[in-house]
This record gives structure tokens, C-alpha cells and sequence, in this order.
């Protein structure tokens, strides 16, 4: 997340290196994009234990997590345990559930807003990894955010999912909607 995510967010140069815009709380996405708010990035996790080993491997296997299921998903607490990202957050409306490659996935998780300064985001990110905010247990990342584009006068609403397999590996996808409003 802190490399081609965090330059695509945030835009701070034209390509010959002058400097975008001097606004003051304005994001600019390849330049004529303008962020609205602050991107929002979910995580849904396993609990460990949630897979069945076969007897003979019990003792070989101290850690075991299944795929995703709402039965499945690990709701406690962990990590530092200081700030939303590391606490897990109910669902407050009834929004649709995610349907991914790999499972049907619900509202809530492990939740944190990104800054609307790159230095910001980018130390946020390295202080996740270097804490372990993602897992083996991670099962899903969403990264949601909306877009405005005055040339055309659309919105476009924007996520980002990396599925993580129990077998390993990742799965990317994107949804994009765009809407006329005005």
C-alpha cells in the first residue's frame, strides 16, 4: 500500500515537476480528478483454528485459518489496540454485503481513514506494517473512496478489494460507479 497506492492518491506535482495546485485541502487525481473526503481501507479476518487438520498433523500444526465466513471472522481486538484500526467495528447500516471471487463478505471490520497528507498516509502505513496490522488471518482488504470530475460533471465512487486466499496468494479486483448528479 505504500507505493503505487499511496502516488495515486496523492498527486502533489505536474509531470515536470511543479507544483499541482497551492489549495489548501484539495486532492488532485491525475490531475483533474478531485478527491472527495478521505479514503476509507477494511479489513475482514479469520480466527485461527478455524480449519480442520487431520489428526495425524495436529502437532505439526499450531495455527489453522479457514476461509472466509461471517461464522468464521474474527471480531476481537488486537495489535496495539489503540486506535480503530487495530478495534473492530460493527456494522451501523444496512448496506449491502460484499460479494467477492472468494466469499460474500459483510459490513464492519478493522477500520481506518487515510489523511489528506501524503506524509500522513504514507507513515500510517508503515507503522501498520510494522506492526502487523495485516495477517495470515486477513482474509479481505476494502480501500473505498469517490472521485469528482468537473470536465465531464461525474462522480465516480471507487473500491479498491485484495482477497487473501487460506491456500495463500491474492486476488484483486475493482468496482467503479459513476454517476451524474448536478
Amino acid at each position: 500500500m505504500e507505493g503505487p497506492l499511496l502516488e495515486g492518491l496523492y498527486w502533489d506535482s505536474w509531470y515536470n515537476n511543479q507544483q499541482l495546485y497551492n489549495l489548501k485541502n484539495s486532492s488532485r487525481i491525475y490531475y483533474e480528478n478531485i478527491l472527495l473526503g478521505v479514503p476509507r481501507v477494511r479489513q475482514l479476518k479469520v480466527r485461527n483454528n478455524t480449519c480442520k487438520v487431520y489428526s495425524s498433523f495436529q502437532s505439526l500444526m499450531s495455527e489453522c485459518y479457514g476461509k472466509y465466513t461471517s461464522a468464521n471472522e474474527d471480531v476481537s481486538n488486537f495489535g496495539l489496540q489503540i486506535n480503530t484500526e487495530w478495534r473492530y467495528s460493527t456494522s451501523n447500516s444496512n448496506s449491502p454485503w460484499h460479494w467477492g471471487f472468494l466469499g460474500v463478505y459483510r459490513n464492519g471490520g478493522y477500520i481506518f481513514t487515510l489523511s489528506k497528507s501524503k506524509s500522513e498516509t504514507k507513515n500510517k502505513f508503515i507503522d501498520l506494517r510494522l506492526n502487523s496490522w495485516i495477517t495470515r488471518g486477513t482474509r479481505v482488504i476494502f480501500i473505498d473512496f469517490s472521485l469528482y470530475n468537473a470536465n465531464v460533471n461525474l462522480f465516480c465512487i471507487i473500491r479498491l478489494v485484495a482477497e487473501f486466499p487460506a491456500t495463500g496468494g491474492i486476488l484483486t479486483s475493482w468496482q467503479f460507479y459513476s454517476v451524474k448528479l448536478l
